[in-house]
């Protein structure tokens, strides 16, 4: 259970200005599901349509690469040095569930924050997916408020790479695989468009009937909040973004 809310929250678990910045987000972020309680902290950087994802968390190293041009995205394991490329439409065709197509509602509240030293606006958001399970229709729901800086270094960095990322079907997000990736990669979508999310807080709920979604249910509901503490415009060593030499690819 601990090892697949990990990954969650890795997979689950972020996502060109004239001045081409490179960016550099530092956050924090916590689960909590069926009375249990995950925090960790991740570090983001993107340069040049190429995103890497560190994250530490319950005595766990991993990392997410994110190449737009090769359209591949890895997932390395530091702990037993493996490297694993992430294939959305063999997740999905080896899994035995049907999904129906994702909903997304974003919508200002007019309320403003200042974060980082950037003014954010606020967004009240909701995601619904369908899914089937042999004769059982499960929804998976999210919904939760976040604040998104629209000007400034980065943020069309930012964009153009959540676009490139959801048109081969992937989430650079923490909160992105799992029973939700349909979903969250619109979400990621939806927020990108307005700029870059320095605040998010959701609540996610299983809803049906039948013995999968009571099964679901047993994990009650779950919350996830994410806050960057940190962002930089600096720039980034290419080398970043290699995978790490003398590593096992699966």
């Amino acid at each position: 259970m601990k090892r697949a809310a990990v990954a969650l929250l890795v997979l689950l678990v972020c996502t060109v200005s004239p001045a081409s910045a490179d960016l550099g987000m530092t956050m924090t972020m916590s689960m909590n599901a069926g009375g249990m309680a995950i925090n960790g902290q991740m570090e983001t950087r993107i340069k040049a349509m190429k995103m890497r994802s560190d994250v530490k968390m319950m005595q766990q190293d991993m990392s997410v690469f994110f190449d737009a041009a090769s359209k591949e995205l890895w997932m390395v394991n530091h702990t037993t040095r493996e490297i694993t490329k992430t294939d959305p439409a063999a997740l999905a065709g080896s899994l035995p569930i049907a999904f129906g197509e994702a909903a997304v509602s974003m919508k200002p509240t007019g309320q403003t924050k200042e974060l980082l030293g950037r003014t954010c606006q606020g967004y009240a958001i909701d995601m619904t997916v369908p899914m089937t399970v042999g004769a059982e229709t499960i929804v998976t729901k999210m919904s939760g408020t976040v604040w998104i800086a629209d000007k400034g270094p980065g943020v069309e960095e930012y964009r153009a790479l959540t676009k490139a990322a959801s048109e081969s079907g992937f989430s650079t997000a923490f909160m992105a695989q799992g029973l939700a990736t349909k979903g969250m990669v619109e979400m990621q979508k939806a927020m990108a468009e307005a700029g870059i999310p320095l605040s998010q807080e959701f609540q996610m709920t299983m809803e049906g009937t039948g013995q999968a979604a009571a099964a679901l249910a047993q994990t009650g509901n779950m919350t996830l909040v994410t806050t960057v503490t940190a962002l930089t415009t600096d720039p980034i060593a290419d080398e970043v973004f290699a995978l790490p030499a003398g590593y096992t690819k699966k």
